[in-house]
């Protein structure tokens, strides 16, 4: 064997070296380009996943208000109408008042709730008028809004 001949021996194995370590190369970066992929799906997934479960909250909250919105709104019609409240009424109150402050996370709204309650108690007795309770009706109507307008803001993006 000449010098030459070892010579393109040595580049011959040297070439199927390097032919077979980029090959190994290749793989591992296609295994690394592969797992970052898929780290990066399963994150948008969970973001995904987190937006919806967000938004359902949001619109859980928002029936859950549009209901109290609607009986207190009776309520405060009925007031307007005769100074009284139905027992139909005050019963859709108590419901709305034990249903609702079970969703609501909002210190605002529960706290206006509580009161609306207290105040109920004390029309009913007559320590306060209609017009009391009609300033709770509202306050509470807003509280809910500036409530689900804060959380939607953030949920909703």
């Amino acid at each position: 064997m000449t010098d030459k001949d070892r010579w393109e021996l040595r580049i011959k194995f040297f070439g199927a070296v390097f032919a077979g370590l980029s090959i190994v190369a290749s793989v591992f970066i296609y295994l690394d380009g592969n797992r970052a992929t898929l780290e990066r799906e399963n994150n948008l997934i969970a973001k995904r996943d987190e937006l919806q479960y967000q938004r359902d909250l949001w619109d859980e909250r928002r029936a859950a208000y549009r209901t109290l919105a609607a009986t207190l709104g009776s309520m405060a019609a009925e007031l307007d109408a005769g100074n009284t409240i139905s027992n139909a009424t005050r019963s859709a109150v108590n419901t709305a008042y034990w249903g609702t402050l079970v969703l609501v996370e909002s210190d605002a709204v529960e706290m206006h709730m509580v009161r609306l309650r207290n105040d109920l108690r004390d029309f009913e007795r007559g320590r306060i008028d209609a017009d009391k309770i009609r300033q709770r009706i509202h306050a509470i109507v807003e509280a809910s809004r500036l409530h689900l307008k804060e959380v939607g803001d953030g949920a909703l993006q």
